[in-house]
């Protein structure tokens, strides 16, 4: 009699346990509060680096140089009407980069440049994978009416402007204000196919017709440096 007793009860014992086992409000709370938050943590997607060394582009992530439109949020570069081209980020810790060139369907823009300022020189370079951008040219004290179709949007005015481009991409040169951003982008076109080497040369592109030069019409800076914090 005491034995039946015995296995009656280790058999309530199994199926109280059963029963426990397969109930999901049990498991969940039987689950360590350690473990719910790993697995919080592995749902998450990969965090970026911090803002300060990683900083976004600015504003609403969408630029205008006259009709040549830069959409980073539906990622597409569109020139003039009807032509659209995929837009990349190419961007790292070091550089801001966008290219628009991958492909048959070439776009206009492919950019690198620095993150950090510094009194940049001629030949100094910035590449992101095969996206590569070079100081063609500076101008002192950038003045006079030859550069009165760039708008710095009420900031002051750089005190020298940098040329950028890269013989890859020989139709475009960027002018580049420093912390200010690129501030204006000249096409070449078909009448300066080499406009990169002509700059190089002597040109300054801001001499150029009207229909080869584009300034920054939107209010959000686009790519500016960071000046270094003073320690």
């Amino acid at each position: 009699m005491a034995l039946l007793s015995s296995r009656k009860i280790l058999g309530l014992l199994l199926i109280g346990g059963a029963v426990s086992c397969a109930n999901p409000a049990t498991a969940v709370e039987a689950r360590p509060s350690s473990s719910a938050f790993t697995d919080a943590q592995y749902a998450q997607p990969a965090s970026r680096a911090p803002r300060d060394v990683f900083p976004p582009w600015e504003g609403a992530g969408i630029y205008a140089f006259g009709p040549l439109l830069l959409d980073l949020n539906r990622q597409r570069e569109r020139w003039v009407p009807g032509r659209l081209t995929p837009l990349a980020d190419c961007s790292t810790d070091q550089v801001f980069c966008l290219t628009a060139r991958r492909g048959r369907n070439d776009g206009l823009v492919a950019y690198a440049g620095p993150r950090r300022c510094a009194d940049f020189r001629v030949g100094d370079r910035w590449r992101s994978g095969e996206v590569r951008t070079a100081v063609l040219a500076r101008i002192e004290a950038p003045a006079g009416p030859v550069r009165d179709h760039l708008d710095y949007h009420g900031r002051q005015r750089p005190s020298v402007l940098y040329y950028l481009g890269d013989g890859s991409n020989p139709g475009v040169v960027y002018g580049y204000a420093g912390a200010g951003g690129v501030v204006a982008i000249y096409l070449g076109l078909t009448r300066h196919p080499d406009l990169v080497g002509e700059v190089r040369r002597g040109l300054d592109p801001a001499t150029l017709p009207q229909q080869h030069r584009f300034a920054l019409t939107t209010l959000d800076r686009f790519a500016p440096c960071r000046e270094r914090e003073s320690s």
